[in-house]
């Protein structure tokens, strides 16, 4: 049977993971190899998170999070290269996502691959979320940190937007480009190793990472379809999804980020994706001792964060981001959060 993880990678003192989310270690395997490439030991990037290359040997181990952001920090500093995210998307095979990879290449065809992808990512991440936004013309496949405070979260957008290549022309055929690639990070001052890979237009300092293609692709049949295996494999993912601990706060959070990427981060829609009814989902929030406003605006707190420090977006494009009706209104809302205007924010911490 094909699982999800049972066993968390050992935890640092004080850290909590149901606060710190947990993602499969699958993806971050061939960190330690990367780094001796690059002509450095990984023992010392590791050992600052009390961790040893050894501890990724098995794909279903989790590691929190905002762990797994620390260690590829650490692993950025060791080596100085400023694309290393870049470097260890582009190694990624879908198969480490665990039991999503198996639905992908199983499904009838792209979209029924990628909507499961989706839906069942939460079983490979529980940091951040995917999003699919489909019109006539263009289809956008986008991938979206809602845990606040993460380090490196321009190389885990880089490496996730890599991955998102990889699953796209696993899918479609090794010659398959982007019509664009956004990233929610500021341009490197060297762009050849992003234009290589990419082979695409690439719009840096974008709101939301994301893979955009034409959506005639959705229609692609997918060559190892397999109609009896991917209902097998459903029935398993959902047996998984109701395993879980529940965490109404923590899912809420997720489909808010992924829903104000989507510019629908209202009530009413986030209680259809629940099942709920609109006044049923307030009595919850209730219950857990918040509410939705409160929940919304701490995801716009940390989206609002993760613009300032690492794209050179203007406050009228974070303010529109955030769903806010003007940049008055963002930076009011803003100061009240933490303390400081937007601008003086940016240059408080963008450089540390």
């Amino acid at each position: 049977m094909v699982g999800r993880a049972k066993n968390t990678i050992r935890q640092m003192d004080g850290e909590n993971p149901s606060a710190a989310g947990l993602v499969r270690v699958g993806p971050l395997m061939g960190l330690a190899q990367l780094v001796r490439d690059l002509g450095r030991d990984p023992q010392a990037a590791f050992e600052r998170q009390r961790l040893a290359p050894d501890d990724f040997s098995d794909p279903d181990l989790e590691i929190s999070f905002v762990r797994a952001g620390k260690l590829i920090e650490s692993c950025v500093a060791e080596t100085g290269c400023p694309h290393l995210g870049l470097l260890l998307g582009q190694r990624i095979e879908p198969s480490s996502l665990g039991i999503p990879a198996y639905l992908l290449h199983t499904a009838r065809n792209v979209r029924a691959a990628l909507v499961d992808l989706v839906r069942y990512f939460d079983l490979h991440d529980r940091g951040a979320v995917l999003t699919l936004d489909v019109d006539e013309k263009v289809a956008r496949l986008g991938y979206a940190i809602y845990l606040p405070d993460v380090q490196a979260a321009d190389h885990i957008y880089d490496l996730s937007i890599a991955v998102e290549c990889n699953i796209m022309r696993g899918l479609c055929g090794a010659g398959w480009n982007a019509e664009e690639v956004r990233l929610a990070r500021n341009a490197p001052k060297d762009m050849t190793p992003y234009e290589s890979f990419f082979r695409a237009p690439i719009r840096f300092d974008a709101d939301h990472s994301a893979v955009v293609f034409p959506s005639r692709w959705l229609d692609h049949r997918v060559s190892s379809a397999n109609p009896d295996l991917h209902n097998h494999l459903q029935r398993q993912a959902d047996d998984l999804h109701a395993e879980q601990p529940s965490d109404l706060v923590g899912q809420i959070r997720g489909l808010l980020r992924g829903s104000l990427a989507l510019r629908r981060a209202d009530a009413l829609n986030i209680a259809r994706r629940l099942g709920l009814h609109e006044r049923t989902l307030n009595r919850r929030l209730h219950q857990a001792g918040t509410s939705f406003r409160h929940e919304l605006n701490a995801v716009r707190y940390q989206v609002a964060r993760e613009l300032l420090v690492h794209t050179m977006l203007p406050l009228s494009r974070i303010a529109a981001a955030l769903n806010y009706s003007d940049t008055s209104a963002f930076s009011r809302a803003f100061k009240k959060w933490s303390g400081m205007s937007p601008a003086a924010w940016r240059q408080e911490y963008r450089h540390r």
